[in-house]
């Protein structure tokens, strides 16, 4: 399936897209790499090291996605994309057991409950991971990835506007 020639700026949108991806997950990967070579040298069935080669795999999804980006696959590029985006989409808590996965920026809507309902944003620049299986303090936490959720707004709408320029 060709795609006839792309305007300049859905090019342009799309290597920042790429870019974004590609830079988040290899800063992802850099902040657990000493980690998890060592987790695997020291302890290779842990469940510790379990989860950090999870968070791994997912940050060089991102790079992954990207990459097929950048080499000018935007049908399949855009769909790994939005399935890299969804995946960071929801943060929780629940019963001790959380799951956070951020390969960018971020920017969390969410609400705490312990006693009472707390709601809260949060902004940070730097990748995030948390996988965790904890009975502390039980709390109840979920929160929305505002960035994330912008992303795939604009890649549904990318993707719908390369369907309509491909020829049938």
């Amino acid at each position: 399936m060709t795609i006839s020639p792309l305007p300049q700026r859905l090019k342009v949108i799309i290597y920042m897209i790429a870019c974004y991806q590609i830079l988040g997950g290899i800063a992802g990967i850099s902040q657990i790499f000493v980690v998890t070579s060592v987790l695997i040298y020291a302890a290779p069935t842990s469940l510790a090291t379990f989860i950090f080669v999870l968070a791994a795999i997912l940050n060089g999804f991102s790079v992954y996605c990207g990459i097929v980006l950048l080499k000018g696959k935007y049908l399949k590029g855009l769909k790994l994309s939005i399935i890299n985006q969804a995946i960071q989409l929801i943060s929780f808590v629940i019963y001790g057991c959380s799951f956070k996965y951020i390969a960018g920026f971020v920017l969390l809507a969410g609400i705490k409950i312990m006693d009472s309902a707390k709601p809260y944003f949060a902004f940070s620049w730097k990748p995030t991971w948390q996988i965790t299986n904890t009975e502390q303090g039980k709390p109840f936490d979920i929160a929305l990835n505002l960035i994330a959720a912008l992303f795939i707004v604009l890649i549904v709408i990318l993707r719908r506007r390369l369907k309509a320029n491909t020829p049938a």
